[in-house]
């Protein structure tokens, strides 16, 4: 198994975290237009926490 280079890493995580939103407010568009904003950025907070989490990181870590 390879590992990736921590840029590749960010990137990864990035582009999961703004996937998430976008698939997220799709959906919630058709469910429940008013909502979708915010729904989709809390699932995309809560995965990136996790993200961060698992790396044994902080928000405090990354200035938050």
């Amino acid at each position: 198994m390879t590992t990736l280079t921590p840029r590749l890493t960010a990137l990864f995580d990035l582009v999961l975290v703004v996937g998430i939103a976008i698939v997220v407010k799709a959906v919630m568009m058709e469910i429940a237009w008013k909502y979708a904003g915010p729904v989709s950025l809390l699932c995309a907070v809560i995965l990136a926490s996790w993200l961060i989490h698992r790396r044994g990181k902080r928000w405090s870590d990354y200035g938050l």
